[in-house]
């Protein structure tokens, strides 16, 4: 009776370590809490007495009970943390049990054949420090409680089934050292070959999915990524737009006191100095055309245009654009951000690489339903025969380059577009063409 309680007792100890520590797990805070804790201590006494009676099995369910009434969180999280913690606490019981039974015997499988007695609960003694120190270092890894996380319930349920092969198959070799008889171990060498292929199964089908995830979070993360470039640029854009505006309004509150001098000079016959004045009037006129900032007549595509081409270090390219587009594309913001930044920016960056002209051409036009730019720059030619290849990705150095043309394929398939790439001696030219839509 007492072993029993001590090594329950043992156990129960190391999933509240578990799920408080490890997975930063919350009790349930209310009126019911104490409600809920004398419900558990009377299962305890249950689980106790079912035991004795040799329904061990029970102290599983039994375990899952207490998680689930006094932790707050999902329910299926709570499920499921629960079965990989239930996994990973029988294979370090297990690890214990076989070392001790060959430290004390010499026979690995001595637990399974006997009453070990209070040999189970030094054991259970020891696995349970070794759950601390992994709970210990493994708890900076995991910062937020895990019981109300977004979880993968595939991926976890494809390691669980992995993990319990994997035990399985162990328990049958145990099995087979102790009892396993000639005649019977072609049919177990079968089931650990059978449970092997589950195994091999579970694992490529775990590796593949998680590749999968990880190319969505990419695709999230680039797309994120786009949506805050996108509402860059149009801040940026909006701030020249403002600042055009106020110089504008400037000059044409000044303009009455320019034509009461003009008329002054008219007055005094001061005709050469009338003619210069104008002059004057005419190049300021000039200038304040020059600085206002409009490609296309669509804000968001000047504005991509306008954040690109007034980088500093394009600041030697000849930029020159020829076009014009309707002020609504029936294209997503974001979507034209991720395909006209990253073409103009690759534009740019490559004609830096030129020889000695350093140029980029860019026309847009609107032609029935569909979209169209063309940018032109030029290039290093010591190039031609790649690219004429078709190797356009990305030749930067390090980690993190080439999601730039990945993500404009993806937007222009998205449109029933199309993309096409032609290379000169002199020039590389991108022609893009989108499909408008009408819900945009």
């Amino acid at each position: 009776m007492i072993e029993i309680f001590l090594y329950n007792s043992i156990e129960i100890i190391k999933y509240f370590i578990i799920f408080s520590f490890l997975f930063q797990g919350k009790f349930y805070k209310d009126k019911r809490q104490w409600f809920r804790i004398g419900i558990c201590l009377i299962g305890f006494i249950i689980e106790i007495y079912l035991i004795q009676r040799k329904v061990s099995f029970v102290s599983v369910f039994y375990i899952l009970f207490i998680v689930l009434l006094l932790y707050d969180g999902k329910m299926k999280n709570k499920i499921i943390l629960y079965v990989l913690s239930l996994i990973g606490v029988n294979y370090i019981d297990t690890a214990m049990f076989v070392t001790l039974g060959y430290l004390i015997k010499g026979k690995i499988w001595w637990y399974y054949i006997y009453d070990a007695g209070w040999i189970k609960i030094y054991a259970n003694i020891i696995s349970f420090i070794i759950v601390i120190l992994i709970v210990l270092g493994c708890r900076r890894f995991v910062r937020k409680n895990m019981l109300n996380r977004k979880i993968e319930t595939l991926q976890c349920s494809l390691l669980s089934v992995a993990m319990l092969s994997l035990y399985f198959i162990f328990i049958i070799m145990m099995m087979t050292m102790a009892y396993g008889k000639p005649e019977n171990r072609a049919r177990l060498y079968n089931i650990i070959g059978l449970t092997f292929a589950i195994i091999v199964a579970c694992i490529i089908v775990f590796f593949l999915h998680s590749n999968r995830l990880k190319h969505q979070n990419d695709v999230h993360i680039e797309t994120e990524g786009l949506y805050g470039e996108s509402l860059g640029l149009k801040l940026a854009y909006g701030e020249q737009v403002h600042d055009d505006y106020e110089k504008v309004r400037q000059f044409r509150h000044d303009f009455r006191h320019h034509i009461a001098a003009m008329e002054g000079l008219v007055y005094g016959g001061e005709y050469s100095e009338l003619e210069k004045y104008m002059g004057q009037l005419s190049q300021k006129d000039k200038e304040l055309n020059l600085e206002r900032v409009r490609y296309t007549g669509n804000f968001m595509v000047d504005s991509i245009i306008f954040g690109i081409t007034r980088d500093q270090k394009f600041k030697e390219v000849d930029f020159r654009f020829d076009g014009g587009l309707p002020s609504n594309l029936g294209v997503k913001d974001i979507d034209i951000c991720g395909v006209l930044a990253n073409a103009l920016e690759n534009a740019m960056e490559a004609c830096l690489k030129g020889n000695d002209r350093k140029a980029v051409i860019m026309k847009a036009g609107c032609y029935e339903n569909m979209i169209s730019f063309q940018i032109k720059n030029t290039y290093d030619s010591s190039r031609y025969k790649a690219l004429a290849g078709g190797e356009f990705y990305s030749s930067k150095e390090g980690d993190g380059h080439g999601y730039g043309i990945q993500n404009m394929e993806r937007v222009v398939k998205s449109y029933n577009g199309r993309m096409e790439y032609n290379v000169d001696p002199e020039w590389v030219t991108v022609d893009i063409f989108l499909q408008q839509k009408d819900e945009i």
